[in-house]
């Protein structure tokens, strides 16, 4: 159980969410005169009858966003469908590692529940004198379980409404407006829970060009 759930946390935590790579050639006069008034405004884009997208240029990694991606500050870079930063993991949880942190959270709960079980079972077979260690994992089980059953049942909430928790705390009403305007259908729980991780932007084996200031100040996590 151990071994199930530490592959996912790991790979949460230590993998890359999603980063967009930084553009390197910033506007004209841009120390002089800053950046242009359009680029400060957002852009709609289409995308079919019933939704539209829109767009914003990020004035810290000098690109136009992604239709749903956001900048986090304290990893300093933005992020394709961010759903959100976890300071528990020290990283963010984007399009390339959404699908670890759910599988984590699943993991997680159910090794706690296992947890709880086995050690009350232990308690009854002997005394509470005898299992001291089997006692404290059954309180801190009992304390794991209700907090990672709400994450659990909220982000399964998202994925079904076919949202990120950035959107979610963006949207007005809370989670009966996110009902009654997102319908739940199956298509979402696909973009959402199994969509394509895509391919990494920045590689770690790539060669360094002497220059290049993009990432000269990117932190790792919340670290």
């Amino acid at each position: 159980g151990v071994q199930t759930c530490a592959l996912p946390i790991l790979k949460s935590a230590l993998m890359d969410p999603g980063t967009c790579p930084k553009n390197i050639h910033i506007t004209d006069n841009f120390q002089m005169n800053g950046l242009p008034s359009e680029y400060h405004c957002w852009i709609d884009l289409p995308k079919d009858k019933d939704n539209s997208s829109t767009m914003k240029y990020c004035d810290t990694c000098y690109i136009w966003r992604p239709i749903r991606a956001s900048h986090c500050s304290k990893c300093g870079v933005c992020v394709s469908n961010m759903d959100h930063h976890c300071p528990w993991l020290g990283n963010c949880i984007g399009q390339r590692n959404y699908t670890y942190f759910f599988t984590f959270l699943i993991f997680g709960e159910i090794s706690s529940i296992f947890l709880l079980i086995t050690s009350i079972y232990k308690i009854s077979t002997t005394t509470i004198h005898n299992s001291k260690c089997g006692l404290f994992l059954a309180i801190y089980s009992g304390l794991c379980i209700p907090y990672l059953s709400l994450v659990l049942i909220f982000h399964i909430c998202l994925g079904f409404a076919g949202i990120t928790t950035r959107e979610y705390f963006g949207t007005e009403g809370g989670i009966v407006a996110v009902c009654s305007e997102n319908t739940f259908k199956l298509k979402n729980i696909r973009q959402q829970w199994f969509r394509r991780r895509g391919k990494a932007p920045i590689s770690i084996y790539g060669e360094y060009i002497p220059g290049d200031v993009r990432y000269a100040n990117v932190s790792v996590g919340a670290l």
